[in-house]
């Protein structure tokens, strides 16, 4: 599907959830479910439409520096969030693959380094969804970022050492 079609439809679902008055969680869902990802080759690895980097969920916990390095096993990297889009991506990849009361939270891309974060990928990090009062690194321990099981699609600090499943995107 072309980008600027994913995007219409989006706005579209977007705007029709929103004048029903669902929650936050139930317009990315309703979203997610209008459209479909696209195989990238012959393994799970899907985009939803052509411009974006190919994407894979792994259900094996890990720790954050665990899930990076076997990401970067496969030539990719832990996914890193650069805007509302990228954002909606992620959100749907984690919907068909971590859905229902057993939702998970899982590791993104970032990391704080010297205060500030950054993503591990390079790139700048200029775009974040935090909960609300986040981050806060609670007992200084959490440098590593989640995106939240219970708050579908906000972000949260956490300590690295914690296993959680993981989201890769590959690498141009």
């Amino acid at each position: 599907m072309r980008p600027a079609v994913v995007t219409a439809v989006l706005l579209l679902v977007g705007a029709v959830i929103a004048v029903k008055g669902l929650s936050d969680n139930e317009v990315a869902r309703n979203m997610c479910d209008a459209v479909h990802p696209i195989r990238c080759d012959a393994s799970l690895w899907v985009t939803f439409d052509w411009t974006t980097k190919c994407m894979k969920y792994f259900e094996t916990p890990k720790s954050a520096t665990d899930a990076q390095a076997h990401c970067r096993s496969m030539d990719s990297e832990l996914v890193s969030i650069n805007n509302a889009e990228e954002m909606l991506n992620v959100l749907c990849i984690s919907h068909f693959y971590n859905t229902g009361a057993g939702r998970r939270s899982f590791w993104i891309g970032a990391v704080r380094s010297r205060g500030k974060f950054i993503n591990t990928d390079g790139t700048v990090f200029k775009y974040s969804n935090w909960l609300p009062n986040q981050p806060d690194n609670y007992l200084r321990q959490e440098a590593c970022v989640e995106m939240n099981a219970l708050a579908w699609g906000k972000w949260n600090d956490a300590p690295c050492s914690l296993k959680k499943d993981y989201v890769c995107k590959k690498r141009k």
